[in-house]
């Protein structure tokens, strides 16, 4: 896969409407009068910025973003996301990365300035991320309210705290520790400079990359292993195959 500061050079900005992709329900070059979508061209394919720059409020407010990963981008395509956002709402942020998880082309996190809250798990679903020079973290336990009778508050507490928990754990997985999320769920509010998010990426980075090669391998291990079954079921002796385990994984860190 072509790396992030060469495959941005490539591309020219569209001129008209009828350039971009209008075929799929856009009707101009922003596409989105709540979060604004541009288009670049070119030959091989698409670059979309998508700017997260606001508040993240209500669903509804992030369809054209969803469909774009969902339905629109193809894997000669690419997505760059700018994300400098005090965060919001946390059923938002789970659509679009449901949304990010399905994309089929690469999605590149341009954090610039503060990114917060609902914004940090958003750009931990990005496959690269451009850190800027004065960016930074803050990442805190959910803000809600609750309504009803003191028993119907406590369930619907608890039940929340037990998903959200699992929630956190999986999108911060490598990023933050265990003990980091327990104490985010007691109320610790964690910021981030720059160097600790270049830090903690790398970490997230290599073990993305680890757990990659891992399950490539046990594909591989899962076809030979039944192509053996059937040689062996034909009365042939085969000799236990030899993997290499010793790929070195790539950052996908980038600098600003």
């Amino acid at each position: 896969m072509i790396q992030p500061q060469n495959y941005n050079k490539l591309w020219t900005k569209m001129e008209t409407p009828e350039t971009t992709a209008s075929n799929t329900g856009y009707v101009d070059e922003h596409f989105s009068k709540h979060v604004p979508i541009i288009a670049y061209a070119h030959g091989v394919g698409t670059k979309y910025n998508v700017y997260l720059t606001k508040g993240i409020d209500e669903p509804h407010n992030y369809d054209e973003v969803v469909n774009l990963l969902e339905n629109v981008v193809t894997e000669d395509d690419y997505v760059a996301m700018y994300l400098t956002t005090p965060g919001g709402y946390i059923v938002s942020a789970m659509r679009i990365m449901d949304a990010m998880d399905n994309c089929v082309c690469p999605i590149e996190g341009i954090l610039s300035g503060e990114t917060a809250s609902a914004g940090t798990a958003i750009a931990m679903k990005c496959d690269y991320l451009t850190i800027g020079k004065y960016a930074n973290m803050m990442l805190h336990q959910w803000t809600t309210m609750y309504y009803g009778t003191a028993r119907q508050i406590d369930i619907e507490y608890k039940f929340s705290r037990e998903i959200l928990k699992g929630w956190m754990m999986d999108t911060y997985k490598y990023f933050l520790s265990e003990e980091e999320v327990d104490s985010m769920l007691m109320g610790t509010d964690i910021y981030l400079g720059r160097d600790d998010i270049l830090a903690r990426w790398e970490n997230v980075s290599k073990a993305r990359e680890l757990e990659n090669q891992e399950m490539y391998l046990q594909t591989v291990k899962d076809t030979v292993d039944e192509r053996i079954a059937d040689l062996v079921a034909l009365g042939y002796v085969v000799a236990p195959p030899v993997y290499d385990t010793e790929a070195k994984p790539k950052s996908r860190v980038k600098k600003k």
